[in-house]
């Protein structure tokens, strides 16, 4: 009789388990602020079989804020010795791939880093970021850390070009977080501007205001080989302030590579000509006769120029330029004039 209860019992518990099961939510639960844990969360088929995981468990991944995809890390190892041996990653949104290599060194193989943007159809190169030193490379045969741009690719590998011997460790880390950025090919020729250049005020030993040896920074920035900087000057001999503020604002002149001279004999009391126009140089003139001459700036007669007493000289630099062409007239027949252009 008891046996016969309980049985019923069962039963009935049984029966009524469907109506008592909750029914699933019509909408989805309430917003819950986050403890900062990541909770796991599976999707299942219609089989009841885990098609998709987000968030929880641990070293396989970890979830960035805000997005679905995650960093996907691994260690697997690879041979070496088997030409076009490859291991070969899915991208599914994430934009980096990072790779540690261990053993590369050891096993005299190279490696080629290839792309594919057709589920890994067509495999082409492409160039990752050396992490040492920060330049480009297609292939690597050391030991080292590289990263390169997985952004608009479905899949990446790194595929033994050239064999060598025993096995290679390959840590990956496919991840969503940018962290690249480089050139992949030369700039185009042109003239548009990228950005702007500054150049450093060079050391005590090539300075913008002292050249110093050739090859020197500072020779470099005035563009000659042994360049003297120079002030420009006004009428009256003081620095010309060419951003308007009080300071002397030395600019450097762009000497001539040898000195030229010029000798004149036999001139007498009409102005002759013993240097033509220069627009570049600076000239001495000397008088090298014991007659008193005059320095001019046409054919004129003596006693109209500029006293050049015999044995003297005047020099047109800084502070007396001119481009013109240079006369000279003496008291009498038998003067002689000497130029140095440098």
């Amino acid at each position: 009789m008891m046996m016969r209860r309980l049985g019923l019992t069962a039963l009935a518990l049984l029966c009524a388990g469907a109506a008592l099961a909750d029914p699933p939510p019509a909408t989805a639960p309430p917003y819950r602020p986050s403890s900062g844990a990541l909770i796991p969360v599976a999707i299942y088929d219609a089989a009841g079989n885990v098609v998709n995981t987000f968030g929880g468990g641990s070293g396989g991944g970890g979830t960035v804020a805000g997005s679905q995809e995650q960093d996907v890390r691994a260690s697997q190892p690879l041979s070496a010795a088997t030409a076009n041996a490859a291991l070969t990653y899915v991208i599914n949104g994430q934009a980096t791939v990072g790779f540690t290599f261990t053993g590369l060194t050891a096993s005299g193989a190279t490696l080629t880093y290839e792309q594919s943007i057709d589920g890994g159809t067509t495999w082409t190169g492409i160039n990752a970021i050396n992490r040492g030193t920060g330049v480009p490379e297609a292939t690597r045969a050391t030991d080292g850390q590289i990263a390169l741009s997985a952004t608009g690719r479905t899949n990446i590998r790194v595929r033994v070009s050239t064999a060598g011997t025993g096995t290679i460790t390959v840590a990956s880390n496919v991840s969503v977080r940018e962290g690249i950025f480089s050139l992949g090919s030369p700039l185009p020729p042109g003239s548009n501007a990228i950005g702007s250049v500054t150049v450093a005020n060079p050391t005590a030993a090539g300075s913008v205001t002292s050249p110093g040896t050739s090859g020197s920074q500072a020779q470099a920035v005035q563009g000659v080989t042994g360049g003297v900087p120079m002030p420009i000057q006004g009428g009256n001999g003081t620095a010309v302030k060419t951003d308007g503020s009080g300071v002397t604002q030395p600019i450097v002149q762009t000497p001539t590579s040898a000195i030229a001279v010029q000798r004149t004999t036999g001139i007498g009391t009409t102005g002759v000509q013993v240097s033509a126009i220069d627009a570049v140089n600076r000239r001495t003139v000397t008088n090298t006769s014991a007659i008193a001459c005059e320095l001019m700036g046409s054919a004129a007669a003596y006693g109209t120029g500029y006293p050049l007493p015999g044995g003297s000289s005047f020099t047109f630099d800084a502070s007396g330029r001119t481009t013109a062409a240079l006369f000279v007239a003496c008291a009498s027949s038998g003067g002689t004039v000497a130029v140095l252009s440098y």
